[in-house]
C-alpha cells in the first residue's frame, strides 16, 4: 500500500544481483549507476518526495485506509 514500495523492491533487487556478478562486472556497473545518480539527483529528489510523503501522511493529509479490528 506505500506508494514507494516498487522503488525499495527495484533497489533491493538490483543490490543482490550486483552482489552475485563478478568483482570487474559489479564495479563496472556500480560506476555508471553513480555517475547516472551524480548527473540526475535522483537520489536526493527520492528522499525529499519521500520525506514530504512522511509528513503528509503523519499530519493526517494523506488518505489512509483504516486499521481493521483487531480479534483481541
Amino acid at each position: 500500500m506505500h506508494p514507494f514500495t516498487i522503488f525499495f523492491v527495484m533497489g533491493g533487487l538490483m543490490c543482490s544481483v550486483v552482489t552475485l556478478l563478478p568483482v570487474g562486472l559489479a564495479e563496472r556497473i556500480v560506476d555508471k549507476v553513480e555517475v547516472f545518480e551524480r548527473k540526475t539527483r535522483l537520489p536526493a529528489a527520492a528522499l525529499i518526495l519521500f520525506a514530504c510523503f512522511g509528513l503528509l501522511r503523519m499530519l493526517g493529509l494523506w488518505y489512509q485506509p483504516p486499521m481493521p479490528e483487531q480479534p483481541w
